[in-house]
């Protein structure tokens, strides 16, 4: 019966019919795989603390040995606070103090933690909201910087990558 026009024509649509089924599923399962895969990644890059913890610390800089003793990475960070210290030369001289030590970290400061975070990779972002009522001293103060961009409600830098927004809380 192989031989018979009618049926050789129906196994050959048959085999096509299988052929171009067979692509879309191996796509799809190629898929569903990768972001399997990605997901896996993707958490086990992440360090969660369990559970609901707050901490009490007496001075800011205690913060940067919080987050390095629980492995923390990556993380956005939104500072509520009227001060930053943001100023070019203390960059500059802390990126020639990191390259002569070769990754050997300052001791934290209340005026320097934020930036060892940065530099640690511990932040990757950070939010900046300043009070109202100390708004314009730090819009004043901030647009004295050339490398500080403002689009009429908030301003924007660049530390070593890391973006920093800071704006006033509306």
């Amino acid at each position: 019966m192989i031989n018979d026009p009618l049926t050789l024509s129906k196994m050959e649509r048959s085999s096509h019919f299988g052929r171009t089924l067979l692509w879309p599923i191996v796509l799809i399962v190629f898929f569903v795989g990768s972001l399997l895969l990605l997901s896996l990644k993707a958490g086990a890059s992440r360090i969660i603390l369990e559970g609901h913890r707050v901490l009490t610390i007496e001075r800011p800089s205690e913060a940067f040995n919080l987050w390095m003793k629980h492995g923390i990475k990556g993380r956005t960070l939104l500072y509520l606070n009227g001060s930053f210290s943001i100023d070019q030369a203390f960059i500059e001289s802390l990126n020639s103090r990191f390259a002569m030590m070769e990754k050997s970290l300052p001791s934290p400061t209340d005026s320097n933690y934020l930036l060892l975070a940065m530099y640690s990779s511990i932040i990757r972002k950070v939010y900046h909201i300043v009070p109202e009522s100390k708004w314009n001293g730090v819009k004043e103060r901030l647009s004295q910087f050339s490398f500080v961009s403002f689009d009429g409600k908030r301003f924007r830098l660049t530390i070593e990558g890391i973006p920093v927004i800071i704006t006033k809380a509306r």
